[in-house]
């Protein structure tokens, strides 16, 4: 359960990071009563121009949390957040769309939200536009892009998409273990990406640090060989080059 401080902590910083948080914290059910109050009310009164605090109050609209169900309210909030740009309202409210809360069914605006988020890097945009891609719903089935987005989203944090990733390949016979991730690492993502993914491949807390430890064969994965070896040679060349680019800026600056 989360304390009073860290909940406080939260409320104060109210950035991408802290959203998610708040979001997560909200889904597992991990706020008591009191806690509860305390989000709502203060989303309550400090919404005016937040797009993060809007998103939250919406979510609570929309699931009956602190406040009675408000389909209406809740499509209000998330409107005038993507409005101003926030990628967790797109990507909600496009689930909305999908699953036909709050009016008809429509596939194409719930696209359109989804891939507005996926530009703005939203991990669970990513993880349902792939659930689409791999049912077919709103075009044909395209698996390709479904293990594409499906290795984005875990890339960006997002925990449920390691499982997707995986009911997808065994769906359909086609393999995405550690080497394929690796490989969509090094050959799609941009270089200040990469980094950052490599050192959280090798951070077992991180969704992608689970998603290379998990256990496929008879050997514990270690970073003594295998993948984890690889990246751990990789991330220490690419720091030690980022060390000798700094040495360089330094003697330049110098002379």
């Amino acid at each position: 359960m989360i304390t009073k401080s860290n909940l406080e902590l939260l409320l104060g910083n109210i950035l991408k990071d802290s959203q998610r948080m708040l979001t997560n914290l909200l889904k597992a059910n991990e706020l008591d009563d009191q806690q509860l109050l305390r989000v709502y009310f203060f989303f309550k009164f400090n919404s005016n121009n937040n797009p993060y605090a809007m998103t939250i109050l919406a979510y609570m609209h929309e699931k009956g949390i602190c406040t009675p169900v408000n389909i209406q309210n809740a499509i209000s909030f998330y409107d005038e957040a993507i409005r101003l740009g926030n990628s967790y309202a797109m990507s909600n409210r496009a689930l909305m769309h999908r699953r036909e809360i709050g009016g008809p069914q429509n596939i194409p605006e719930a696209i359109r939200l989804y891939d507005e988020a996926i530009r703005l890097d939203n991990d669970e945009a990513m993880s349902d536009r792939a659930y689409m891609h791999g049912r077919g719903i709103g075009g044909p089935v395209n698996t390709a892009e479904a293990i594409s987005l499906y290795a984005s989203s875990i890339i960006h944090g997002n925990k449920t998409a390691i499982t997707n990733l995986e009911r997808l390949s065994n769906q359909t016979g086609i393999p995405f273990d550690k080497e394929q991730m690796l490989h969509y690492i090094r050959s799609k993502l941009e270089p200040k990406y990469k980094l950052k993914a490599l050192q959280d491949a090798l951070d077992k807390n991180t969704p992608l640090g689970k998603f290379f430890r998990k256990r496929r064969g008879w050997k514990e994965p270690s970073e003594d060989r295998g993948t984890l070896l690889i990246i751990r040679n990789e991330l220490d060349k690419m720091n030690q080059q980022e060390d000798n680019n700094g040495v360089l800026d330094s003697t330049f600056h110098s002379l």
